[in-house]
């Protein structure tokens, strides 16, 4: 990409540009109308301009809700970057935008009326994939044009009681299928099992009307409360395939692996904390089993980039807990959230972890909470009773009780606590709780 060092101190001044939001968005809106007039413009100016909407302005359009335009100053920048892909993706698309948007809303007034037929409370949210977007999932995902599932996506926003979420969920995936026939292998269940990011949604690929595949995604509306209230961004990456089986995993110090996934992660997240303005202060970790034994391992790798992490259902590997105990007295005290069930038979409580490709070797997760208090210099415990036998533990000195959580749950196996499961807590809510408290 052509951007200058000029663009670069430019993107950084309006970044810091908060107390006038009218400023950013008339140069926001003096760029879109350069884009829109691109064309009369010399071929080395069309492709400077090009590249700083790609690097600046589109940027700034998305941080202040200014999706459309975020998504026409991204399209118009592929036109000149890279016109020959350009093109070749408006010739697989055959429709235009308003074409496209159409197909759309015929689909969500189909699925709107029956849904609401069943006395359903839901929101609709459709968009057709910008050019843009799928370039990117063409390249980073290394898949085909055809292979792109989500060209025509639809959101369906439902509202539920807690104990009532899961079901309507699956009642609205069989409304949907009567309308529109599914594709099974693309049927992605993060409400039975979220993700290790706490992420819960229904995720399914219908063939809507002309023979398109349509992604269809059914979530609460809990999740995306959470997230609105507190502000956050939340990224999902995911480990690399370790082993002939296909699964993926963190290298979080265990001897499966010798990628270098402290880095990836820290790299990643820097990144993202340049590329979208965030706080670097507020950078968390948040994973469930493997997940949750990379998150210790950040914690004690790269506290300087990751201020607090969560651990549901996963402990330390014994690499990581051998360099913690031998450089105590220099690594951070990093704020520390743990959910654990007692009858974890994947990773159990007790520490009685099978060794074998680098897993076991920390000792009882009760032992690993004590140290971190300790690095915390806690002196007092606060007590919370839950239903269902959760007991709750806020470690804390003086006043500050934010640093060091740990939720023991009795009877619990290995699994994410949610609604359904009826232990008392909702774990994506404890999470979000914790870190809105660094």
């Amino acid at each position: 990409m052509n951007v200058s060092m000029q663009a670069e101190n430019f993107r950084r001044m309006l970044l810091t540009l908060h107390d006038d939001i009218r400023v950013i968005i008339i140069k926001i809106a003096d760029r879109l109308h350069n884009m829109q007039t691109i064309q009369s413009m010399s071929e080395d100016k069309q492709l400077k301009i090009a590249s700083e909407t790609l690097y600046i302005y589109a940027p700034l359009a998305h941080k202040i809700g200014l999706y459309n335009i975020k998504t026409e100053l991204e399209d118009l920048s592929l036109k000149y970057t890279e016109p020959n892909i350009y093109n070749d993706i408006i010739n697989k698309l055959e429709e235009s935008k308003e074409e496209q948007d159409l197909y759309i809303k015929n689909i969500s007034k189909v699925l709107k009326k029956a849904l609401n037929k069943e006395q359903l409370k839901t929101e609709i949210k459709g968009r057709p994939k910008s050019i843009y977007s799928i370039r990117r999932k063409i390249r980073d995902q290394g898949v085909s044009f055809d292979e792109v599932y989500d060209k025509f996506a639809v959101r369906i926003i439902y509202k539920s009681e807690l104990k009532n979420e899961k079901f309507l969920a699956w009642k609205i995936y069989s409304i949907v299928t009567d309308y529109f026939r599914p594709n099974p292998i693309r049927l992605r269940d993060w409400i039975s099992a979220p993700k290790s990011t706490g992420y819960e949604a229904l995720h399914i690929t219908v063939m809507g009307p002309k023979g398109r595949w349509v992604e269809v995604q059914i979530r609460s509306e809990r999740m995306n409360e959470i997230a609105d209230q507190n502000g956050f961004a939340v990224c999902y990456p995911q480990g690399r395939r370790v082993g002939g089986n296909g699964d993926t995993h963190w290298n979080a110090r265990l001897s499966l692996s010798t990628i270098d996934d402290v880095g990836f992660l820290s790299s990643l997240a820097q990144f993202l904390q340049s590329e979208h303005n965030l706080n670097p202060n507020k950078t968390f970790s948040c994973g469930m089993s493997n997940g949750g034994y990379m998150s210790y391992t950040l914690a004690c790798e790269a506290p300087n980039v990751f201020k607090a992490i969560a651990s549901i259902t996963g402990t330390m590997s014994g690499e990581s807990w051998d360099t913690l105990n031998m450089s105590a007295a220099v690594i951070p005290a990093t704020p520390i959230l743990h959910i654990h069930g007692t009858q974890d038979d994947i990773v159990p409580i007790d520490g009685t972890m099978n060794e074998e490709g680098g897993w076991g070797g920390a000792p009882a997760v009760d032992s690993i909470i004590s140290f971190w208090a300790a690095q915390h210099n806690t002196t007092s415990i606060d007590t919370l009773f839950f239903p269902q036998s959760t007991n709750a533990y806020h470690y804390h000195s003086g006043l500050d009780s934010n640093k060091v959580w740990y939720y023991k749950i009795d009877g619990m196996g290995h699994e994410w606590p949610e609604p359904s499961t009826l232990y008392g807590i909702v774990a994506s809510e404890v999470v979000w709780d914790f870190f809105s408290k660094q």
